[in-house]
């Protein structure tokens, strides 16, 4: 019985560190040179019906990740920080960190994906000759419509002015977790998986300063215990852009996204109350 649930405690850290351990780097500014070409107009300031903007990026976001988590009666706290995430890239199988947004007139849709899988071979508190290989992977994806309810020019002139959107969509959530252990010639394999969708409402704010910088605060709530889903979720997202060409842009932000979810009981009972917290460095297209 202590074996299995020193395994139980292995998936349980893997779930919840899968999304801990992501970075990814941003190509170079372009040399001045390329500026000349950037003459853009600020997106805010087209607000006709028949304007139309895609943006698409590529980030690396770095967090922390603070919680609770687990399985029946073993539910564990858990503090990861920065620098543990760093120290444990190597263990990183699969990275994918993807921002969609398409924009038509006043409405549009947005989308974020960030999927993690991670492996790692423990050997540590198990007997002589044994190992366990864990496996933990994690998807996130938000998918939206917003309103831009209102765009208010503070300088015709330089292009500024503050903008501000309304937003519904749903945040899918999916955790999966692995562990097999070998010893003495014997193989025990504990693996589970959850997923679930949560319904979110939100705002954003865009203070574009002229036509190559802006800012950006977004923040949604969500869960409400509905779908079977959390019972809280929020995020806020805080970023500056900078379209360094015509087409091309770099972004440089701060995210927190915060999960509580509990579902089952007893010995079947699952809880991830969980929050992720760090900067992220994006670097995306326009057109």
């Amino acid at each position: 019985m202590k074996r299995i649930a020193f395994i139980f405690a292995i998936a349980v850290a893997a779930l919840t560190c899968g999304k801990a351990w992501t970075q990814e780097t941003a190509a170079p500014v372009l040399e001045s040179a390329l500026l000349a070409d950037s003459e853009v107009t600020p997106s805010a300031l087209r607000v006709g019906p028949d304007f139309w903007e895609v943006r698409f990026m590529a980030y690396g976001w770095l967090p922390s990740t603070m919680g609770h988590a687990g399985v029946g009666s073993k539910v564990i706290g858990f503090h990861i920080s920065m620098d543990e995430v760093v120290d444990n890239l190597n263990l990183i199988d699969a990275l994918i960190p993807l921002n969609l947004e398409v924009r038509a007139g006043n409405w549009g849709i947005l989308s974020d994906l960030l999927y993690v899988k991670v492996t790692d071979t423990v050997t540590k508190g198990l007997p002589p000759g044994a190992h366990a290989r864990v496996m933990a992977e994690q998807t996130i994806l938000d998918l939206a419509g917003f309103y831009r309810v209102g765009t208010w020019v503070i300088s015709p002139d330089s292009g500024n002015s503050l903008s501000v959107d309304l937003l519904a969509g749903e945040r899918f959530n999916r955790l999966e977790g692995n562990v097999g252990v070998q010893s003495s010639g014997q193989s025990v394999s504990v693996g589970g998986e959850r997923h679930w969708w949560d319904p979110f409402v939100g705002t954003r704010a865009t203070w574009t300063v002229d036509p190559r910088l802006s800012f950006s605060l977004r923040g949604d709530i969500g869960g409400f215990g509905l779908q079977d889903g959390s019972t809280n979720t929020w995020q806020v997202i805080g970023n500056g852009s900078y379209n360094f060409t015509k087409h091309m842009f770099l972004t440089l932000g701060y995210r927190t996204l915060s999960t509580n979810y509990t579902t089952g009981s007893g010995a079947r009972r699952f809880v991830y109350d969980v929050r992720t917290s760090g900067p992220y460095l994006g670097l995306g297209v326009r057109f």
